[in-house]
Parts: structure tokens; sequence; C-alpha cells
């Protein structure tokens, strides 16, 4: 049986994990921040496409 420290260990980085964002994220919310929605939704349309294209 797993230890309760090893479980709580595990289920703080797991919830670190899910909560911080990755870089595309990062870099829509930058620009929408900073350039408007539009750009945003641009960036993230690109992204899509070149995520998809792998």
């Amino acid at each position: 049986m797993i230890s309760l420290d090893i479980f709580a260990a595990c289920l703080a980085a797991c919830i670190v994990a899910v909560i911080v964002p990755g870089p595309n994220v990062t870099v829509i919310f930058a620009n929408s921040l900073r350039h408007g929605a539009r750009d945003g939704l641009l960036i993230g349309g690109g992204l899509g496409l070149a995520l998809a294209r792998r």
C-alpha cells in the first residue's frame, strides 16, 4: 500500500502540472492582453493548425 506522504506529494505534483499553462497558452494569453481578442484568436487558430499538421 502507498503511504500517505507519497500520495500527498504525487497529488500535489499532479495539481501543479494541471494548473500551470503550457507555452502555447501563455503566448495566446500574453498576445491577447497586448493586442486584443482578435489577435489572440488568430494566434490560437495558427497554433491549432500547426499542431494538427504534426
